[in-house]
């Protein structure tokens, strides 16, 4: 018998363990994830730095959700779960604004931006904000400070993705941010 300490308290093992057995138990969501990311490349011919920056923001916000949680002994499987199920559909969502944008180029002849991907580009961006917000209300909740200058960055890109206005239905860091943990 080893003696050594983990980083992880003993009471959250089992936590940790059903999160990462998610990845093992069902490998057909790795299949899904993998499949979804090689359409979002195919369509895009290529990851373009808006996607990238997306996944990037969406696993350190699961990450942070996962930490803040943690750290204030609030950790269970099931909200982690729901936190990448989460992730996985707002990539349908970027797929949604892919393909309509390529039926309003291919089809309808309409291209506003030069690449032609309008909606594309917004929802991203939108999505982007906000991850980024969710990411810095982690921290917070983890007890870290947050420079007020780039909570505005933050809310500022949100707001003029969305036309300039929030909507208050829409789903919002205070939704995703619960759900990462």
């Amino acid at each position: 018998m080893s003696t050594a300490k983990t980083l992880v308290p003993e009471e959250y093992h089992g936590v940790v363990a059903d999160v990462g057995k998610a990845f093992v138990d069902y490998p057909s969501l790795k299949t899904l994830l993998s499949a979804i990311i090689a359409v979002c490349a195919h369509v895009l011919n290529g990851l373009n730095e808006l996607f990238v920056i997306l996944v990037f923001f969406m696993v350190l916000d699961w990450i942070t959700g996962v930490a803040a949680a943690f750290i204030n002994q609030e950790l269970a499987s099931s909200k982690g779960f729901r936190g990448i199920m989460k992730k996985v559909l707002t990539v349908v969502l970027i797929i949604l604004a892919l393909l309509i944008d390529l039926i309003l180029q291919q089809f309808l002849h309409i291209t506003v931006l030069a690449n032609g991907l309008l909606l594309y580009t917004a929802v991203t961006s939108w999505l982007i904000a906000t991850e980024g917000i969710s990411i810095v209300e982690n921290l917070a909740k983890a007890g870290v400070t947050i420079p007020e200058v780039l909570k505005a960055a933050l809310v500022m890109i949100r707001k003029e993705t969305s036309g300039g206005h929030e909507d208050e239905e829409s789903s919002g860091p205070e939704d995703s941010a619960s759900e990462n943990s």
